[in-house]
C-alpha cells in the first residue's frame, strides 16, 4: 500500500491550460543579480490578465486594463532606454535618484499598481485552491480583494469593484473554462505550483519598495 510519501508526484504537464502557462513563464524568469530582466517579466505578468477575459471580459474590463495599462507603461519606459532599463529594480532607482518615482507615467507607480493587481490575482487564484467548496466566485473574490487591492481603492472603486465580482461566473463553470477535461488534482497542482513560484517574486518586489522608500499610498 503506498503512503502520501511514496505516491508518485502528480504530472502538472499532463494537461495544457491557461495556469500551466503561467508556471512555464515564472519558472523561465532567472533573477540576474538579483533584479528581474523586464521584457519577460512583463511577457508573463501579461500572461496572467488573460484569467479576466475568462472572468468576463465586460465585467472585469476594469482591472484587466488597469493591469495591461501598467504593463504597457513599464514597457514604454523600458524602450525608451533599454540599455538603462533593462531590469526593474535598475529601473526604480534610476527614477529614484532622477525624482521621477511619483510621476504618473514612470516605471515606479507603474510596477507598484501592476504588482497590488499580481496580489489579487495571486490571492483569488489560491482561494479558488483553498477556498471552501460551497463559496461562490463572487465570494472567493470578496475575501481576496478585502486581503489585497481594497486598501489602496476609495470608496467609488470599491463600489464598481463589488458590482463586477455580482458578475462572476459560477465556480463550477469557471472551472469548466479554465480546466475543461484536466483531473482535479492536476489543475490543483498547477495552482500550487504557480503559488510556489509567484509568491516570493511578489514578495521580493513589495520588499524592495520598502527598503527604497518607494511604497506610495495614495488611493485610486
Amino acid at each position: 500500500m503506498e503512503t502520501p510519501e511514496t505516491q508518485p508526484a502528480v504530472d502538472i504537464t499532463s494537461h495544457r491550460t491557461i495556469v500551466l502557462e503561467w508556471v512555464e513563464a515564472f519558472r523561465a524568469l532567472e533573477l540576474q543579480d538579483g533584479d528581474f530582466p523586464v521584457e519577460p517579466f512583463l511577457t508573463a505578468c501579461r500572461q496572467v490578465t488573460n484569467i479576466f477575459d475568462i472572468l468576463g471580459s465586460t465585467a472585469f474590463a476594469a482591472p484587466r486594463n488597469d493591469m495591461r495599462g501598467n504593463i504597457e507603461k513599464i514597457r514604454r519606459v523600458h524602450q525608451a532606454n533599454p540599455g538603462a532599463h533593462s531590469h526593474l529594480f535598475k529601473t526604480l532607482l534610476a527614477e529614484k535618484v532622477a525624482n521621477q518615482s511619483k510621476v504618473d507615467s514612470s516605471a515606479t507607480v507603474g510596477l507598484l499598481w501592476l504588482t497590488r493587481g499580481l496580489e489579487f490575482t495571486h490571492a483569488f487564484i489560491d482561494q479558488l485552491r483553498i477556498g471552501a467548496a460551497n463559496l461562490k466566485t463572487s465570494e472567493l473574490l470578496k475575501v481576496a480583494y478585502q486581503n489585497t487591492l481594497s486598501a489602496y481603492h476609495g470608496f467609488a472603486v470599491r463600489q464598481l469593484i463589488k458590482l463586477a465580482f455580482r458578475a462572476a461566473p459560477k465556480r463550477h463553470k469557471l472551472i469548466h473554462q479554465l480546466f475543461e477535461g484536466v483531473p482535479e488534482e492536476v489543475w490543483l497542482a498547477q495552482l500550487l505550483e504557480w503559488a510556489r513560484i509567484f509568491a516570493p517574486m511578489l514578495q521580493s518586489i513589495k520588499q524592495f519598495y520598502t527598503d527604497n522608500g518607494l511604497e506610495d499610498k495614495r488611493k485610486a
